[in-house]
Order: structure tokens, then C-alpha cells, then sequence
């Protein structure tokens, strides 16, 4: 690609029985693949667009954590239950820098086919924007809003609002404090509280330790969680390299 341009696509798989929740991969089962792409459009604009799509097949195990990222939720299924679905996501939208500040619009359509419960079929856009500025040097603003189009409003992607506050209160280890309004869908009209600590140390020049720990507050009460990470970039060649994580 030139330059301007950098893209990427992507394909993997997780098969049914693979319990391994505590790092990225899926419980029950997933094929994913996708691609992405960005485009600079001048010193300070950046256009991006992207296409992903799942397949969620299997039985969710007995073992589950309750993680609630605030800035990229994930819904899991319960567990014990079916899971047999498929969503496809086209992403599009323009980030801009100004000044010290970044703002950002995306538009999002997901189009979901639940193969076990219609409730959560059908297929719904959204408006994202989002805002990261600077207060000072260790402190910045973060917002985001999610506003569904039209009536078909997804169940699982309500419209919500984020407010957050980082502090880099050291080199490599940052806390968050955020609140979350959401308005229908599952969650309702409910809210959620978090305070993150996350911690990031490099202990060579290819690997680092990575940590977190979250205290959330929400409708079902106070919820606290930990996990420490060991993350490996190998160069193999120049331009190719295989990145090990273990979490």
C-alpha cells in the first residue's frame, strides 16, 4: 500500500469447548474474519472503513466473567445456553485532530441473525462519535454517544453515553474513572460506574507485562476483577513478525 494507506485482513477460528475467556478468544466457538482499512487524508484527517464478520456456534461453558469494557462492550451468552448466530459489521467514518483535541464520527450497521432467539435478529444502525482532549499532561477528557437510526434499534448496542477521565498517574500505568448512561435495549435505562487501574511495563524490547483491575458499579451491584498479562512480539524477518500473549 502507499504510504497513506495502510489496510489489513484478517481470519480465525476458535472451535466449540474452548474455554478460554480470561484473554480475546471466544467461549463457544467463533469463525471471524474481516478487513479494514485506513486512509490519511491529510496531515491532520484520517478516513476509515472496515468490514467484520462472525459466526457464534456451540454451548457456552459454565465458567463466566462479567468484564463490561465501557468504550467497546461485548455482550457473552449465559451459561449453559445455545449459541447460534451470525453478525455481520460495516464500519465507515473520519477522525480529525484539532489542536490537541481528537474527534471522531463513525457510522455503524450491524445486521445480526439469531438462529436460537429471533429477540436479538435484525438489523440496526448507528451514529458514533466520539472526543479525547487533553486537560493537561496527565489528565484527558474521553466521551462517546452511540444514537441508533430509525426504529430498528439493536437490543444489544443501545443508545448510550460514556464519559471517562484518564490519568497517567505514572510511566505505563494509567486509571480511568467512567460512567455509562444507557437508554433501552437489555440494560434498559440503567447506568454503570468503573474505576480501572491499567498497568503496562516493558521488560525487554519485544515483550511486556500488562495488568488490570476494574471495580464496576452498576443495577447489579459492585463487581471487582483482575488480570496480569505477558505479552511477546517475535520479529521473524523485517515486515513479519509473530506477537505470543498469554493472560
Amino acid at each position: 500500500m502507499t504510504p497513506d494507506i495502510n489496510a489489513r485482513a484478517y481470519y480465525r477460528s476458535v472451535e466449540e469447548n474452548f474455554s478460554n475467556n480470561a484473554t480475546q478468544s471466544f467461549t463457544p466457538g467463533q469463525t471471524r474474519y474481516g478487513a479494514a482499512a485506513t486512509a490519511r487524508l491529510g496531515s491532520s484527517t484520517r478516513f476509515v472503513v472496515g468490514y467484520d464478520h462472525e459466526v457464534n456456534f456451540g454451548t457456552a461453558p459454565a465458567i463466566q466473567t462479567d468484564f463490561f469494557d465501557l468504550f467497546n462492550p461485548g455482550v457473552e451468552a449465559p451459561p449453559g445456553t445455545a449459541v447460534n448466530n451470525s453478525l455481520t459489521t460495516i464500519r465507515a467514518g473520519v477522525e480529525q485532530q484539532i489542536g490537541s483535541a481528537t474527534i471522531g464520527v463513525d457510522y455503524v450497521n450491524r445486521d445480526r441473525n439469531d438462529r436460537v432467539n429471533d429477540v436479538f435478529s435484525g438489523n440496526a444502525s448507528q451514529i458514533v462519535s466520539r472526543l479525547g482532549l487533553p486537560i493537561t499532561e496527565a489528565l484527558t477528557f474521553r466521551a462517546q454517544n452511540e444514537v441508533n437510526l430509525g426504529s430498528g434499534n439493536d437490543p444489544l448496542y443501545p443508545n448510550r453515553t460514556t464519559l471517562g477521565l484518564d490519568w497517567r498517574a505514572y510511566p505505563g500505568v494509567t486509571m480511568r474513572l467512567a460512567h455509562q448512561f444507557f437508554d433501552g435495549g437489555i440494560l434498559g435505562n440503567n447506568s454503570i460506574t468503573s474505576l480501572d487501574t491499567i498497568v503496562e511495563q516493558k521488560i525487554g524490547e519485544n515483550t511486556s507485562v500488562t495488568g488490570r483491575y476494574s471495580v464496576i458499579s452498576g443495577f447489579s451491584g459492585i463487581t471487582g476483577q483482575g488480570a496480569v498479562g505477558l505479552n511477546h512480539r517475535w520479529v521473524i524477518s523485517p515486515g513479519l513478525r509473530v506477537n505470543l500473549g498469554y493472560e
